[in-house]
């Protein structure tokens, strides 16, 4: 008899996978294997290896570092940098302990999300989605702090928040897998700092 916990483990397990192959490189028997599972209490839970690739990144992909202006209200650029940074570390610190990771860098997680919006609309949908709250996010973090005074230049806002997210987009895609996944949060957190530092 499957167990309830199963499905978890092998969505997490099926996550993982995503990021080290990619998403037409993992197959059912990557799945077995890794979940130590059979191929009956996989199909259990899910009807095919689409429906378990889409749970997958539903649940860990989409999710995993969305940064929204709920989550992040009242802040001004400092604490947004913060709370950015640390939604990076909680999320990869899950990624460290993958045995078989090999090279694993953000790069990974883009390049995956990437793959996911080709095979699925639902999943560019909400990518957009994302994307819009993220900058709406920045934008009220540079909102505050003009307001506080924090910052003195006659760029736009929506040019300095948009800033924010190239810095991270650029530094994230030109990861390689001889970057250590927290050696490129601490440059992520100097880079962001450091463009902080220029508003001034």
């Amino acid at each position: 008899m499957a167990r309830p916990e199963n499905k978890d483990y092998i969505l997490q397990k099926t996550f993982f996978l995503l990021l080290v192959k990619g998403y037409d490189g993992v197959s059912i028997s990557d799945i077995q294997k890794e979940t130590g599972m059979s191929r009956g209490i996989i199909y259990h839970y899910y009807k095919d290896k689409e429906e378990l690739l889409r749970a997958a990144a539903e649940k860990y992909l989409v999710t995993s570092f969305f940064i929204s202006r709920q989550n992040s209200a009242g802040y001004g650029i400092s604490e947004m940098i913060r709370f950015v940074i640390n939604t990076y570390i909680e999320t990869t610190k899950q990624w460290r302990g993958y045995i078989g990771s090999g090279g694993l860098s953000m790069a990974n997680y883009d390049f995956l999300f990437y793959q996911m919006m080709q095979k699925d609309k639902a999943i560019t949908k909400t990518y957009s989605h994302m994307r819009r709250e993220e900058k709406l996010a920045w934008i009220e973090a540079v909102n505050v702090s003009l307001s506080r005074g924090d910052i003195r230049v006659s760029l736009s806002k929506e040019s300095i928040a948009s800033h924010f997210i190239l810095l991270l987009d650029g530094l994230w895609m030109n990861s390689t897998e001889t970057d250590s996944i927290s050696h490129s949060i601490k440059q992520a957190k100097q880079v962001l700092n450091d463009y902080y530092e220029l508003l001034k």
